[in-house]
């Protein structure tokens, strides 16, 4: 009876609303909030802005599955208080995403909007309404030393001790300098008040409570929704100017847990660090597939997706190439334990449940690591928030989408300085990621496309996007694919 009364509202917004905004989002949340004065504040704040409908559950989330399979957003919103969320919710999330239809791809973009209180989260929200264009960061990571996506970036390099960089205005070359290695956390305080980055971008050792400087010298923790410096003599919070930022732990273990925790990094991250988005792991990371391959995603594709698109992509990338390896890959689930001292045996688990459900006699360590990173990246933050980096000064390719009748045509123009190398993402991490297939995220959904036409390389066609493995794209060419929508 539940699930007829919210198929029938769900018919009366369609006619309410636009029919093209009423398919394009929908909100989420827990029975209880919808009488929390301030976490129905929040509610109403994304149903308004969005057009969208509201579905409630009691106990678990896949209670309204039912209701996403009815009204097929592409994009969904999960509202929740902090002391709900943890990493058993964030696997739901993804595994959810991909029961909508029967493909083994996710069905909608999602996010959780949360924070250390009502009001917190009222302001993630918010912080999604107006475009962000990432033009600064700061990080801990050696990786992003040529500084080529900012105009203002610096980094504590965590391949050599010790070592700095800084890109201090669009005009200047990066310059390296030593620190003492005591001195890590004090230059992180200093960059981050100096450069009032955008984006953070970090990695190395972390916990639901705290961020490791490179070579453990010294951390950034949370207490009360706010981050600090913990230095010897006394915590100094991080100075904050009021801008809107981005945080993503792109190799950190557990940064993105909340744990139930409203102490958490990630409620900090969200709160006092005024987060449009945080996007970071659940689990202790070895891997790294799902948060590299989001930021090399976001990294050699710069402008052209949000990073929520990015996020999406990659996993898509990961799911692909899992049934590829076998169909059944991703009905496999990987063992998590509750200890960490227990992760030799999950490892096991998961090589027997491979061995045994799906014949592959010996699991290669991609194969295992995929399995482990699938469902365990969360983001935090309005799915639809118009997140981007900024684009770099000469675009190689241009994409042209148009929908004619039951057709779609996607011609994809390289220019004379396409270089393939760039598309595939210049090695970057490519122990963790390896090649990016060229990809492509469609600006409107399309109803059971096919491909009709010839494509050089392995293309994955979903009604949300396109892979493209191995193209043999040129300089200075045009190559047109043709897709048919149809039942």
């Amino acid at each position: 009876m539940k699930n007829i009364v919210e198929i029938l509202l769900c018919l009366l917004v369609s006619a309410f609303f636009n029919k093209s905004m009423a398919q394009d989002y929908a909100v989420v949340a827990r029975q209880k909030l919808k009488t929390d004065t301030g976490w129905a504040k929040v509610i109403s704040f994304l149903q308004e802005k969005h057009h969208a409908p509201v579905f409630y559950y009691n106990n678990s989330p896949s209670e309204i599955l039912d209701s996403l399979k009815f009204y097929t957003p592409r994009y969904v919103a999960f509202v929740e208080e902090p002391k709900q969320v943890d990493r058993e919710l964030v696997m739901l999330l993804h595994r959810m995403s991909r029961q909508v239809d029967d493909d083994v791809y996710s069905d909608y973009i999602w996010g959780i909007i949360t924070g250390y209180d009502a009001k917190a989260a009222l302001k993630l929200a918010n912080n999604g309404v107006r475009p962000l264009t990432i033009k600064s960061a700061v990080s801990t990571i050696a990786e992003l030393h040529e500084a080529k996506w900012f105009d203002r970036f610096a980094w504590i390099d965590d391949h050599q001790d010790g070592l700095c960089g800084e890109k201090r205005s669009i005009k200047d070359s990066v310059i390296t300098y030593t620190i003492s290695p005591d001195e890590s956390l004090q230059k992180f305080y200093d960059f981050y008040k100096e450069y009032d980055p955008d984006f953070v971008v970090t990695s190395g050792h972390a916990t639901e409570r705290n961020l490791e400087m490179p070579f453990s010298h010294g951390n950034i923790k949370s207490k009360n929704g706010f981050l600090y410096a913990a230095f010897p003599e006394g915590k100094e919070y991080l100075v904050e100017s009021g801008k809107r930022r981005v945080f993503l732990g792109a190799g950190n273990c557990l940064l993105g847990n909340v744990r139930k925790n409203p102490n958490s990094m990630a409620i900090a991250c969200l709160g006092s660090g005024n987060a449009a988005a945080m996007v970071g792991y659940v689990v202790t990371s070895w891997y790294g597939r799902a948060g590299w391959g989001t930021l090399k995603y976001w990294l050699f594709n710069p402008g052209r997706y949000t990073l929520a698109e990015a996020v999406f992509l990659n996993e898509q990338d990961m799911l692909f190439q899992m049934n590829r390896w076998n169909s059944n890959f991703n009905q496999l689930n990987f063992p998590y334990s509750q200890s960490d001292a227990q992760f030799q045996g999950e490892m096991k688990k998961a090589v027997a449940a491979i061995q045994n459900q799906l014949g592959i006699e010996n699991p290669t360590k991609d194969q295992v690591g995929f399995l482990y990173d699938r469902d365990v990246l969360a983001y935090y933050g309005d799915p639809k928030a118009d997140i981007r980096l900024q684009e770099m000064p000469e675009e190689e390719y241009k994409v042209d989408f148009k929908v004619k009748g039951e057709k779609c045509i996607i011609k994809i123009k390289t220019r004379k300085n396409f270089n393939m190398n760039h598309l595939k993402g210049e090695q970057f991490k490519q122990e963790h990621v390896g090649n990016l297939p060229f990809s492509y995220f469609f600006p409107e959904r399309l109803k059971s496309p096919r491909l009709v036409s010839k494509c050089s390389g392995d293309i994955l066609i979903n009604e949300d996007f396109m892979l493209i493995y191995e193209p043999n794209f040129k300089p200075g060419e045009t190559y047109k694919i043709v897709l048919e929508m149809g039942l």
